[in-house]
Order: structure tokens, then sequence, then C-alpha cells
């Protein structure tokens, strides 16, 4: 060995091992800036999944009527218990066969309207009935099967078209799923699709457009069996040819015998 070299290692091999050995440890510097972040984002994932649930069905849960309207009367909600009225006093009466549109500018209470007509939410005061009977007394599922919200931020399952649409309306043929896609506007797209029904969307329907996805959310109510349909915000990502039409088809829909709720 000569003075200052390694006996059988070449200088080069110990720099190529300093470089490998930084590698493993370079990531540790950002995991370490990273860890309060994490921590808070578990506590707010621990204090949702621990939170208790906004509504809970009645110990001994009532019949449904089989008709009748669904109403609000003297409805207030807030969200917080100092914080302001989102709705003060609200009175309301849907019935079979009429079509009604709630106009207003956002944040002013449709949204938290529609929760309550399907009891995702239960009013601080006054009540929701539906055939005379209080949404509170009756098993959530019975209600959900009565009135059917469509949510303005519907969510597309990484599935099929009729995967997606089935949810609605778990037992329709395939021919009872093409009649509402095609009332709601996307037909020749559907038909340009070389799997039809059996194309799949995509994770929170990314292969699909914005507007192709509202149809498809649309769709959903079109295809339940419900009495009453409450559709929030189902013209959005639409043009204005487009909404016209939607919201036109939502109104025949009521029209038909249906009570419906339907906003713009």
């Amino acid at each position: 060995m000569r003075d200052g070299e390694p006996a059988g290692v070449p200088p080069a091999a110990v720099i190529l091992l300093s470089m490998a050995a930084f590698e493993a440890v370079r990531p540790l510097g950002a995991a370490a800036a990273n860890i309060d972040a994490c921590a808070a984002a578990a506590t707010r994932i621990e204090d949702v999944v621990h939170a208790p649930p906004p509504v809970a069905d009645p110990a001994a849960p009532v019949h449904l009527p089989a008709d009748g309207a669904l109403e609000l009367r003297g409805v207030r909600f807030r969200y917080r218990e100092s914080g302001p009225w989102l709705l003060d006093g609200v009175d309301l009466r849907l019935v079979p066969g009429r079509a009604v549109a709630l106009l207003g500018p956002s944040g002013c209470g449709k949204t938290t309207l529609a929760e309550l007509l399907v009891r995702f939410r239960d009013p601080v005061a006054g009540d929701v009935a539906l055939g005379g009977t209080a949404v509170a007394d009756v098993a959530q599922a019975d209600l959900r099967a009565a009135v059917c919200l469509g949510a303005q931020d519907a969510h597309l399952f990484a599935g099929t078209l009729a995967e997606n649409l089935a949810l609605a309306r778990p037992a329709a043929t395939p021919s009872e799923l093409d009649r509402p896609l095609a009332r709601v506007g996307p037909g020749p797209w559907l038909a340009s699709l070389p799997d039809g029904l059996q194309t799949t969307v995509g994770e929170h329907g990314a292969k699909v457009s914005g507007g192709q996805r509202r149809r498809i959310a649309a769709a959903r109510p079109l295809l339940s069996p419900a009495r009453f349909l409450s559709a929030d915000e189902p013209a959005a990502d639409l043009d204005a040819d487009g909404a016209a039409a939607l919201v036109a088809e939502l109104a025949l829909e009521a029209r038909a015998g249906r009570g419906a709720r339907d906003r713009v």
C-alpha cells in the first residue's frame, strides 16, 4: 500500500459509497419537516371518525304514509349554537305533480334546505314532515326511498356508467338505465362509446368531462323510484342550452306525478 491509499479499495469506490449513503438519508430532512403537518391531519381524521352522527334513527320508527305532501313547518337552522340563523321560520309545502324552483344567492341556505328534506341534518326548531308524519320519526332508509336528493357534489365512483347509475335503482335493467341518460342529454356521446354503459368513468369520474359528469349525476334521480326528487344545482357545468333542457326534463318529471324541488 502506498502512503494514504486504502489497501485493495480504489479511491473511486469510496467516493461512490459516500454518495450512495447520502441518497439513503436525504429524504429524512423533508420527512421531519412534515411530521407536524401529518400529526395535524391525523388529528382531524380522528375528529371526523369519532364525531357523533348528525342524525340517528328513532328507537321505534313509524311507517311512512303512502302519500301526502312534503313540508317544512317553521324550520330554523344554524350550524353553530351562537351563529346566525341560516334558515329562520321557513314554511314550504311540496306536493306530487308540481315543480318548485328555489332561487337565491350562494350561501342563503338552499343546499341546507335540501339536506333537511332527506334528513341529512335536523332543524334546530320546527319540523319536516311527509304525509303529516315527522321525518325524524321515520327510519332514514324509508325516508330516502321516498325522497331522493341529487346532490350538487354527487360522487362518481371508479366503476362503469351502469354501476354509477344503478346506485339509484340497483335492480334496473339496461333499458331502464338508458332511458334517464337519454333524457338528460348525453345520448350521442353514449352511442359513440364502444362499451356503452360498461364504459368506466375513472376515479372520481376522471374519464368524463364536467358536463358529462353532471348529466350522469342528474340521471340518477330520474332513475330513482322515489316520490319526491330534490335536485341541487342540477345545471352546473352545462351550457345555457344544456341547462335549460335538463331543467325542463326535471320539471316534466315532476308534473308527471312526482313532487320535485329543482334549483338552477
